[in-house]
């Protein structure tokens, strides 16, 4: 039996530092002679992401590695369909792993469900990416993030509060970047009022999107277990 390949997703709003990691990972796999495929979701007209992605060294040199999906949101109906189409064309490429990075708008949890099935890769991890300052200001450390959400929820309404947490929720690792910017303390109390949204994640700091890309092969797989539950009582936004 074929080993699947191993996906790693890079999920968060925008800002918070996905696409610079995303480069860093593709320069890295290129100086390391791994053979890396890669997507990008943008929802612009312009394809900001795509364009940046694809001036990094690795997709010059091979542009059949990159595959850019725009105008559709990656976590729709669409955007999903899109995303298989793009999965099938780089597996050609025999790639030793794939990552892809979203949108700042996606939702994660269409994207888990559709890989839960998948025959041919392997989800391995869900990178939620968070600005450290803009959760710290804008919602007191992440403390804010329940109540409001519940607050949300009494009213029947949506918005990016909602997205916030349950990226959190269906995250294996989260990512508070821009660290260098905030103290130590600051950062243990967010990341204390992240641990009680999702204490399955493992929680990390980085700065400038400095990853090492050989820590992804280290990863076991995606626990699909432990989110089971949250595939029935959310939706996506």
């Amino acid at each position: 039996m074929t080993e699947k390949i191993p996906v790693v997703i890079l999920n968060g709003f925008l800002g918070s530092g996905k696409t610079t990691l995303f480069r860093n990972l593709l320069s890295q796999a290129k100086r390391k002679n791994i053979s890396i495929c890669a997507i990008v979701n943008d929802m612009s007209e312009l394809d900001i992401d795509g364009e940046l992605i694809a001036t990094t060294r690795a997709v010059e040199d091979n542009n059949r590695i990159l595959k850019s999906i725009s105008s559709y949101i990656l976590s729709s109906n669409v955007g999903i369909q899109k995303l298989d189409q793009a999965i099938k064309e780089l597996l050609n490429n025999k790639p030793e792993i794939l990552i892809i990075e979203t949108s700042g708008s996606c939702h994660p949890m269409p994207l888990i469900q559709y890989f839960k099935e998948h025959k041919k890769v392997s989800l391995t991890g869900v990178f939620i990416l968070i600005d450290s300052q803009m959760i710290a200001q804008d919602y007191d450390f992440g403390g804010s993030l329940i109540p409001k959400m519940q607050q949300n929820i009494i009213e029947g309404k949506r918005d990016t509060i909602n997205l916030l947490v349950e990226q959190i929720l269906f995250g294996s690792h989260i990512f508070l970047t821009k660290t260098d910017k905030i103290n130590d303390l600051i950062e243990e109390k967010i990341s204390a009022h992240i641990n009680q949204i999702n204490p399955y994640a493992s929680t990390h700091s980085i700065v400038y999107g400095k990853l090492s890309i050989d820590s992804l092969f280290e990863i076991k797989g995606y626990n699909f277990f432990s989110v089971g539950r949250l595939f029935a009582e959310l939706q996506p936004i």
